[in-house]
């Protein structure tokens, strides 16, 4: 951002020079890239008049000028430039002038013909070509006819080179610092100054404006304020030399006058402008709505642009006119035609704004201002300011009254603070004197009452919005050198885990302790990547503006992550995969304020093991992973038995072989094979995997830890296996005998499982006994045993084996 020092020096009485003002902001406010002094290493260029402009003979564009240079003295300078005529003021290189690239101007001849000087184009005294107007991009510059300025002065102060100019490196949150009242705010605050506002005069013209046109935004959210005033009956003209002095030290091209004033107030205020050729407007009203998909608009650089459903766009009603807050439409810009015009001043939504630039490739002077934020109160100031220039510059009657699309109200933002709390926060004594200066030098409105400060933070700095920023504020404006170095004097506190860092800790382990290997996966995913356990996308959180389409999607599941690291490992000859993960998932509507996050545990076991020189590898299997699913339910010490309910209606499990895991009534998880298709789209090897919600678990009471003395006898043991329907489940049969409360059974271990048929499975169980006192007799045990099989041939129609 160039900001001019005279610019400022018109509204805030500075006294200090560039380079102190650059080293103040530096410290206190935003880092400053350069200094730029215009005329830094140029000399004796002047200003010069053509008395007579001859063609040189036998030369197609040369011509030989008698140019005054002061002192009653007349040059011969020759010239090729085609612009050249004689009586126009002209920037006059003397013999020994230094100009742009430190190059010395001598005395010579070309062609026999004395020339002594050179007149100069912008470009040659150090003007960048982007801000040169286009009429003199050929040619010399010549000074138009406002300008009476007195032969032989130096040029420097006629072309505002006279000025410094300081170029900040703003920080994305500053946008008040994207204008030239902004700047005054800024460096007003360093110096205990207050600017003075830009003065302007409205002669109004009463007319039959707002029955002439009509005026409706149909998304008022998208375009909070949006207003239009008509000026008609003007000529459209160059601009005069004070305002191409301060457009090309901003680093603007001047145009002409209309469109220059439009971005004089851009810089004045930060407020965007667009003036529309108001005859060129086909209907009687102006519609601001959003783009219809596949709509078109020709952009003033010549450009067509195809639109989307989420561009503002304002139109005629029936066609654009211009890209709202971005560019405008070729057909209706201001030509040297024009005559009456539409001035438009608005605010437009930021998230609109950045999307639509994105896409586009468009980055104007006026989006970026859109997207960084502006100061609101000056919508209409800026908007008359502009009536009242242009009125001024190129004549004709401004309209009394101002078309209103919409108009919503600027929230506040307000806090509530006190000078202990901020020199607690900022680590150094602040006195309410000293918090009441900075406050008044920052022109930040409060209320003090018993020590409080109540504050409502200025819409013209939209960066301010919670204590915190006030409390930067205050640092920063005290000086972040002046704040001394100590060491914190609180308590050190031994750092204690949350229950929920303390169960994912826990669960680390003990998935470590059965030989799992920890992954990390992206929290953002692609919307494709939406777990399956639930297609519906209504709660699923969608970032509005994505870095990448694969990172738009806040994850469900911590399932479908896993399938992808499956996928490339088993594509780089990883076998066998046995991986967990514990990470937070999310689901929720942000539309509706909702947002709820959860920490889950995922595992899962691809492939096939190894062989040993015991014995052959084999396929992983469900009971593998669910052993894993037992182990973690027993250590991480959950007083609640669960179980495993059959069935689900997830598409990414094979539908007979996947069961919800649930404590009490609450489901808490999912358990299962992968569908074979998906296996086969990824592929992959037979996968079993299974999630669980840790935020759940913490809910339920921990088991109680118990003493338990290492038993003097040594345990009986007992086999039993029997053939039941396959309806019951290993779960059932186990919580049957344990209810039996056979006091002396110490353990139940299944050992094996296999299906002679459809209709039965074939349990078989290792039961061990021990009393700790006494030894267990023969007798003792096998009455144990005829209980426990009575209870299944009763209960679940057991056939032993």
């Amino acid at each position: 951002m160039l900001i001019s020092l005279n610019w400022v020096k018109k509204y805030l009485d500075l006294s200090v020079n560039a380079k102190e003002l650059a080293d103040k902001t530096t410290m206190t406010s935003q880092e400053v890239e350069k200094i730029v002094y215009p005329s830094e290493g140029l000399k004796n260029i002047v200003i010069g008049k053509t008395v007579k402009v001859s063609p040189m003979p036998e030369s197609d564009h040369l011509n030989i000028c008698q140019v005054e240079v002061g002192n009653g003295e007349e040059n011969q300078i020759i010239c090729g430039a085609p612009n050249i005529k004689s009586n126009q003021y002209v920037i006059v290189a003397l013999p020994g002038a230094r100009i742009k690239d430190n190059i010395k101007i001598k005395r010579g001849k070309m062609r026999g013909y004395e020339s002594n000087g050179m007149i100069c184009a912008l470009e040659e005294i150090g003007f960048p070509s982007n801000v040169v107007p286009k009429e003199y991009s050929d040619g010399i510059y010549y000074f138009p006819s406002d300008v009476k300025p007195k032969v032989g002065e130096s040029v420097f102060s006629y072309l505002g080179m006279d000025d410094q100019i300081i170029d900040l490196d703003l920080t994305p949150n500053r946008g008040d610092l994207q204008s030239i009242m902004g700047a005054c705010y800024e460096f007003g605050a360093f110096y205990h100054l207050k600017p003075s506002l830009p003065e302007y005069s409205l002669n109004l013209n009463k007319d039959n404006f707002s029955k002439e046109m009509s005026i409706s935004v149909t998304d008022q959210d998208a375009v909070p304020i949006y207003k239009l005033r008509r000026v008609n009956g003007v000529k459209v003209a160059p601009s005069p030399q004070w305002l191409r002095n301060y457009l090309w030290n901003a680093g603007i091209r001047p145009i002409n006058n209309i469109v220059d004033v439009t971005n004089y107030i851009l810089y004045l205020y930060g407020q965007p402008m667009h003036a529309f050729d108001y005859d060129t407007i086909d209907s009687n009203q102006v519609l601001v709505r959003m783009a219809k998909k596949g709509e078109t608009i020709k952009t003033l650089d010549g450009i067509e642009r195809k639109l989307d459903n989420r561009d503002i766009v304002i139109t005629d009603g029936n066609h654009p006119t211009a890209i709202a807050g971005i560019m405008g439409d070729f057909n209706h810009e201001i030509t040297d035609k024009t005559t009456n015009i539409l001035l438009e001043s608005a605010v437009f939504d930021v998230r609109h704004i950045r999307e639509t630039s994105k896409r586009l490739g468009i980055r104007s002077e006026s989006s970026i201002r859109f997207e960084r934020g502006i100061n609101t109160d000056t919508v209409e100031i800026a908007l008359n300011h502009a009536a009242s220039l242009i009125q001024e510059l190129a004549g004709g009657t401004i309209s009394e009254e101002i078309l209103v699309g919409s108009n919503k109200k600027t929230p506040d933002f307000k806090v509530k603070t006190s000078a202990q709390k901020i020199s607690q926060r900022i680590g150094m004594e602040i006195s309410k004197t000293q918090l009441t200066s900075i406050l008044e030098d920052l022109e930040i409105p409060y209320k003090e009452e018993n020590n409080t400060f109540d504050i409502t933070f200025p819409h013209r700095r939209p960066d301010l919005t919670i204590e915190e920023d006030l409390i930067e504020e205050v640092a920063r404006m005290i000086g972040y050198d002046q704040i001394p170095l100590t060491l914190p004097t609180a308590k050190i506190m031994p750092a204690l885990l949350t229950p929920i860092q303390s169960i994912v800790s826990k669960a680390r382990n003990i998935m470590v302790g059965c030989g799992l290997e920890e992954i990390i996966n992206y929290t953002l995913v692609g919307k494709s990547e939406v777990d399956n356990l639930n297609k519906k996308l209504d709660d699923t959180i969608i970032l509005p503006n994505p870095m990448t389409k694969e990172h738009e999607v806040l994850r469900r599941s911590l399932l479908r992550g896993m399938l992808n690291v499956l996928r490339y490992n088993q594509a780089r000859s990883s076998k066998f995969q046995h991986l967990f993960e514990i990470g937070h998932t999310f689901t929720g509507n942000i539309s509706k304020g909702e947002q709820i996050e959860h920490t889950k545990l995922a595992a899962v076991l691809s492939g096939r093991y190894a062989d040993t020189w015991q014995a052959k590898g084999k396929d992983v299997s469900f009971y593998d992973l669910s052993g894993i699913l037992e182990v973690f339910m027993k250590q991480i010490g959950i007083s609640k038995d669960y179980i495993i309910v059959p069935g689900s209606k997830s598409e990414l499990f094979h539908p007979g072989q996947v069961g919800q895991i649930f404590i009490e009534n609450k489901k808490i998880g999912i358990i299962g094979k992968i569908n074979p298709q998906i296996e086969q789209e990824l592929g992959l090897n037979p996968t079993f995997i299974f999630e669980v919600d840790l935020d759940i678990l913490l809910k339920y009471p921990k088991s109680k830890m118990s003493k338990i003395e290492i038993p003097k006898l040594n345990p009986a043991y007992r086999d039993l296996s029997f053939f039941v329907e396959k309806k019951y489940l290993n779960q059932d049969l186990i919580s049957a005998i344990r209810d039996l409360n056979i006091l002396d059974l110490n353990s139940i271990k299944l050992f094996d499982v296999y299906s002679p048929n459809k209709e039965v499975n074939s349990f078989a169980y290792s039961l061990s006994f021990l009393n700790s006192e006494n030894s267990l007799t023969d007798l003792k045990i096998n009455s144990y045993m005829d209980e426990i099989v009575k209870m299944l041939k009763e209960k679940f129609n057991a056939e032993i084996r």
